[in-house]
């Protein structure tokens, strides 16, 4: 029980540490996605599809990877960059496949659909979906039970 309070305790002040520094964040991430994109689109437009991008959708992957104990430090780094790099990468297809952010009166609809997917996906499912890949070994260990607790009855 008391590795458990430490867990959402390590979850509370990471993420807090995390959203204080959300704009230098952003910046990085998206110097890093500028960087790539300036080889592979005309300066005009990447400048205008980066408002659209995955950074702040790592926060929750961050907070979690670092939360977690348990976890080997080399695997926690490889797991974090991979991590990163997927979201990098889902943003460079979608800046490649709809060359903009999707606006009401120029969005098609697949466009729409695109986007709305991958908010859910992108933003609810992903970030925990990498952290659950990463731990799934040590789950039983953090989140079972003490064995040594009967339930009531016994």
């Amino acid at each position: 029980m008391k590795e458990k309070l430490l867990f959402l305790g390590k979850l509370l002040v990471i993420s807090l540490v995390l959203f204080m520094f959300i704009g230098w964040i952003e910046r990085g991430y998206q110097g890093l996605l500028r960087l790539v994109c300036s080889f592979l689109l005309s300066c005009a437009q990447h400048a205008v599809v980066l408002d659209y991008t995955s950074c702040r959708n790592t926060i929750p992957f961050l907070t979690l990877m670092l939360a977690t104990p348990r976890i080997k430090l080399t695997r926690r780094i490889t797991i974090i960059l991979i991590g990163l790099a997927v979201f990098i990468l889902i943003d460079i297809a979608s800046i490649l496949a709809w060359k903009n952010f999707p606006n009401p009166q120029t969005t098609t609809i697949a466009h729409l659909l695109f986007s709305q997917l991958w908010r859910t996906g992108g933003q609810w499912i992903l970030p925990f979906l990498f952290w659950f890949m990463a731990v799934y070994r040590d789950m039983g260990e953090l989140f079972v039970a003490d064995s040594r607790v009967k339930p009531a009855g016994q």
